[in-house]
């Protein structure tokens, strides 16, 4: 497991009010939002808040039976009050020791091979489509914080206004209450695209950014992070075989072919700042690395076992 920082008591408590808060027909929903947004933390702290609520839930009716039985079979003396406040304090400790053993189960990994595709379902009703070459991890078991290590996800939340899902992918974290989305992780670089509601993406050095329908957010180093429109049906069109880009890094697009067919490919560093807009067919061997080539005017060769992508006329 990786280290990552645990909530603070007052951040908790604040969690713990939202969500009784939110429990409310009245409940402030756009204040609620922004609070969500101001940081990473937050919207971990409030999946924190779910899951030992949840885990509460399952054991609760056990230990108030455990209590309700000692209490009526067990006279009123003086010892054996004690006795009772000390069975008591005891159910209280197990309580409490839920949401301890909760803080740091092991993680669930999930994981896909070259050109592998995977549908996970996550207990709340999250549907997940993994792409090729792709690693998700549940953070401590949990699946509403999540961790997209490498890859692409196509994630379908179901809306439930009590629980946020967090998805962490390098510095950026992802917040939502139920929507449909992707993302793509290449190393440092990260491109998100929203097909239906609305979700929040935060790092510790940006503002938080709210995206909606119809939005692509791209981000990488050496690059101002960029927000544009994207068609909704092209969004996730890469589960069916196509991959349909709009001004995305090159490096990215290179990465898909990689994911899908196998081929390593290394980019010369004269075509490093290129996008590509098109439409790959999901193919075999270096077909893909051909069809790119042809669409962006380019040239490849081969190196042993890998290829390189190099300007027009560059030997």
């Amino acid at each position: 497991m990786t280290g990552r920082s645990e909530p603070t008591n007052a951040l908790i408590e604040t969690a713990l009010a939202w969500q009784r808060a939110l429990e409310h027909d009245d409940a402030d929903w756009e204040a609620f939002t922004v609070w969500l947004e101001e940081a990473p933390s937050h919207a971990k702290a409030f999946a924190d808040i779910s899951l030992v609520t949840r885990t509460y839930d399952d054991h609760a009716e056990a230990l108030q039976q455990s209590i309700a039985t000692e209490q009526q079979h067990l006279a009123p003396t003086p010892r054996r009050h004690l006795w009772i406040g000390g069975s008591i304090a005891a159910a209280i400790a197990v309580m409490v020791a839920i949401p301890l053993f909760w803080q740091s189960p092991a993680d669930v990994v999930y994981t896909t091979s070259t050109g592998e595709h995977r549908l996970v379902r996550l207990a709340g009703g999250t549907a997940i489509d993994l792409g090729p070459s792709t690693q998700l991890i549940a953070q401590g078991g949990n699946p509403d914080d999540l961790r997209l290590e490498r890859g692409q996800a196509y994630f379908n939340v179901t809306h439930n206004p009590q629980r946020t899902l967090s998805i962490s992918a390098g510095k950026y974290a992802v917040s939502d209450i139920g929507t449909q989305f992707e993302i793509n992780r290449v190393a440092d670089t990260l491109t998100i695209a929203v097909a239906e509601g609305q979700i929040s993406v935060t790092s510790p050095d940006t503002a938080s950014t709210r995206l909606s329908t119809g939005q692509q957010f791209v981000a990488a180093p050496a690059r101002p992070t960029t927000i544009g429109a994207v068609s909704t049906g092209n969004v996730g069109t890469w589960r069916q075989g196509r991959l349909i880009y709009s001004n995305i890094p090159l490096s990215v697009v290179v990465a898909d072919i990689t994911r899908n067919s196998g081929e390593k490919i290394t980019i010369d560093p004269t075509l490093g700042q290129r996008t590509f807009s098109g439409v790959l067919v999901v193919e075999k061997g270096p077909q893909m690395l051909a069809n790119l080539a042809d669409l962006m005017a380019i040239t490849y060769v081969r190196n042993g076992d890998q290829y390189s992508l190099r300007a027009a006329g560059k030997r």
